[in-house]
């Protein structure tokens, strides 16, 4: 269903930018609806490989967002032919036979803006290629990802000044600016995507997300339980979850926090967001829950120091003592002789906890966290000069 409405854009793409050549158009768009992917770029690559057509240039870009099998830093694209019935998605980023291109869209729509500063469509182009590149961001893209959030910005504001702006163009803009704390221009911006096109399912967290840092937790709750409702992926379902959680918790309706934190749970057990959000309103409210969630937590990744953290800063911020976290650790010990890195991290913790207890139990673990630690970190490593630190205090 995706290539075949992948498809349908390119189309649309095509015949509305050459609807005036009536020739071309027949080919490009009937070679297109066939799969020809790699044909009709190859001709508009053909017709204008200096990339000073703008018609030709989006047409381009489009097929490149849309139709790559591969693509490289966003400035090099591989295409391909479809087969009959054949998925982009059952391709794309696997190994085989393309065709590489280049198309460097950030320098090529620099270019074209600086030419024809008025082209609403241009801007358009740019916000939906940036935000593409966000998405997928890598750190050997031409771009940091500051510089996208910048850009972003801006050439949304423009595609709306010049009505070139679509539901997109608002949801992008209104993402960036809740990325910049600016939450009720961000409500506008996300309520007018939404006015647009109510179908569009990311809108809805979002609304919630800026809704909730605006102290609307009523408005919040509304729209994270649309975005619970039309969100597929379970990870997304998640961020709904929990903003639910969130909102509920900070009305003081801990109840219904804790059904949504379930229900969340219901669909990955494994998720630690979720999973430290439990912990920390049961450690508030001291719940007989709370043990069985620092067991849960660590065992995530008891080799790493992340979960250990994540369970020591919900009793930093909730608790009066690290008590329950510390028979934790003990029976960990006990599991996990064997393990170096779990000891390693086992003994840090106890030896930060103890710290306050006694000074010299405390400096105990720490040794023994160092042994540990030195078995697979370089001496360098920073977890060293923490256990220095606390070995050289009186």
């Amino acid at each position: 269903m995706k290539k075949i409405f992948y498809l349908f854009i390119a189309v649309f793409s095509v015949q509305s930018l050459f609807a005036a050549d009536t020739d071309l158009l027949e080919v490009l768009s009937d070679e297109l609806s066939k799969g020809k992917v790699l044909d009709v770029y190859q001709k508009l690559e053909k017709m204008d490989p200096s990339n000073r057509d703008t018609d030709i240039f989006l047409t381009k870009l489009n097929l490149a967002l849309n139709l790559y099998v591969v693509q490289i830093q966003y400035e090099k694209f591989g295409f391909v032919n479809l087969a009959f019935d054949q998925k982009i998605e059952d391709i794309r980023g696997k190994s085989g036979k393309y065709t590489l291109f280049s198309l460097p869209a950030h320098r090529i729509l620099d270019s074209l803006v600086a030419e024809h500063p008025e082209d609403a469509r241009l801007y358009k182009a740019q916000t939906d290629y940036l935000y593409e590149c966000f998405l997928n961001y890598s750190p050997d893209m031409p771009l940091t990802d500051e510089q996208l959030l910048s850009r972003l910005e801006v050439a949304s504001r423009k595609a709306i000044e010049l009505k070139s702006a679509d539901y997109e163009t608002y949801f992008i803009l209104g993402y960036t600016l809740l990325g910049k704390n600016q939450f009720e221009e961000a409500q506008r911006m996300l309520k007018k995507s939404l006015e647009l096109n109510a179908s569009y399912t990311p809108v809805y967290y979002n609304l919630s997300y800026a809704e909730f840092a605006l102290k609307n937790f009523q408005a919040a709750i509304q729209y994270a339980r649309k975005a619970w409702e039309l969100y597929t992926d379970e990870n997304q379902k998640g961020d709904a979850v929990r903003m639910l959680g969130f909102c509920y918790d900070n009305q003081n309706q801990t109840d219904s926090a804790i059904f949504y934190i379930k229900e969340g749970l219901k669909l990955n057990a494994k998720n630690g967001d979720l999973l430290l959000d439990y912990l920390h309103i049961a450690v508030r409210e001291q719940m007989p829950e709370a043990e069985k969630l620092i067991l849960e937590i660590i065992l995530l990744k008891p080799e790493s120091p992340e979960v250990y953290n994540g369970v020591m800063n919900v009793y930093y911020q909730e608790a009066d003592n690290y008590l329950p976290v510390l028979k934790t650790l003990n029976e960990l010990e006990k599991i996990y002789p064997n393990n170096d890195k779990i000891m390693a991290n086992v003994n840090f913790y106890q030896g930060q906890i103890l710290f306050e207890i006694s000074t010299a139990q405390a400096k105990e673990k720490f040794k023994k966290a160092e042994s540990y630690f030195l078995k697979f970190y370089p001496p360098t490593h920073e977890v060293f000069g923490v256990i220095r630190q606390y070995l050289e205090t009186p």
